[in-house]
């Protein structure tokens, strides 16, 4: 006996990609399909029966994945017959059969109803990958390069030029957490053998050094950036150098290239560039000012823009 008509096709409808499993888990078991058919039920069997490779109807065209018609066609018969030989032990063996028949009767009938029924598993999420300081530089380093015009030689040497330089450099992330930690320490334990009004009035000029310093200084000339500083090359055609300023979660303000004039700093501890050190600030846009040698001559290496003196580091003299 067939459900009544159009009651398939309006499930279909109304539960979207999930109407193969709603209707197959639903359905009647005296419900009976077979070659020739033309109805709303074969779409529905030839999408359950897509969800597998190994019983797919068709690869492109009628009856393939997201193309399923309402015909009980060869495609159709023969994708019920692997069906049929793939579950074996639950279909053809208690109806007595030693073939597949391809007709979905009440045992493929009940197998599909069980399938239906049974949660999907999630396929696993891979993890995102969070690029190193030192790839998220030399990614940008291309992107400039290509926009310059320049030649696939150029880019490779300069690739292999960074790299080079990047096998002599510790790791700069974990260096820098370190640091923060061992400084993060030290001050707590500085703050345990104060008195409560020694600590208070630390705390207060503390307050007033963070007021005067590159935070409060954005209103000048520039646009901000903050940041660590996770790699440094020396520009080896011109006084500059070249830092990739990255933090773990990116901001507008953070993860791109800047050229910096040694020296030029306004408020530090250590003079920039300093690998591994938090820094906070301001640059001119556009301003291209680091020359390196590649190959036989000096090339720009591309920059997002040069600092101003209005930066500095967090870090404070032991």
């Amino acid at each position: 006996m067939r459900t009544p008509g159009g009651l398939l096709a309006t499930t279909l409808l109304v539960a979207g990609f999930l109407a193969p499993f709603v209707v197959f888990a639903q359905a009647s078991p005296s419900t009976t399909l077979r070659f020739g058919d033309t109805h709303a039920d074969v779409a529905l069997l030839q999408k359950m029966l897509n969800l597998s490779p190994d019983t797919r109807v068709a690869t492109a065209g009628p009856g393939a994945p997201g193309a399923e018609s309402t015909y009980f066609g060869p495609k159709t018969l023969d994708a019920v017959k692997r069906f049929q030989s793939k579950y074996r032990a639950e279909i053809l063996v208690p109806a007595g059969l030693s073939a597949p028949t391809g007709v979905v009767g009440p045992f493929t009938l009940t197998k599909l109803q069980i399938m239906a029924a049974s949660p999907r598993p999630t396929p696993p999420v891979a993890p995102p990958v969070v690029l190193s300081g030192l790839e998220l530089y030399i990614t940008d380093i291309k992107k400039g390069q290509e926009k310059l015009g320049y030649s696939a030689d150029i880019i490779t040497k300069s690739e292999a030029l960074i790299r080079a330089n990047a096998d002599k450099q510790p790791d700069y992330q974990k260096q820098f957490f370190d640091e923060q930690r061992a400084l993060y320490n030290k001050k707590n334990a500085a703050y345990a053998g104060q008195s409560a009004l020694g600590a208070l009035l630390q705390t207060l000029g503390e307050a007033l050094v963070s007021f005067v310093t590159p935070e409060t200084a954005r209103a000048g000339v520039g646009l901000p950036f903050g940041g660590f500083v996770s790699w440094v090359l020396p520009c080896t055609c011109s006084p500059v150098a070249q830092i990739f300023v990255f933090l773990p979660n990116p901001t507008p303000t953070s993860n791109f290239i800047l050229d910096y004039i040694y020296g030029s700093e306004g408020f530090a501890w250590y003079n920039l560039p300093e690998p591994a050190i938090a820094t906070l600030g301001l640059y001119e846009p556009g301003v291209q000012s680091c020359l390196m040698y590649v190959g036989d001559g000096c090339i720009i290496f591309p920059a997002v823009g040069i600092i101003t003196p209005v930066v500095g580091s967090s870090l404070t003299p032991l």
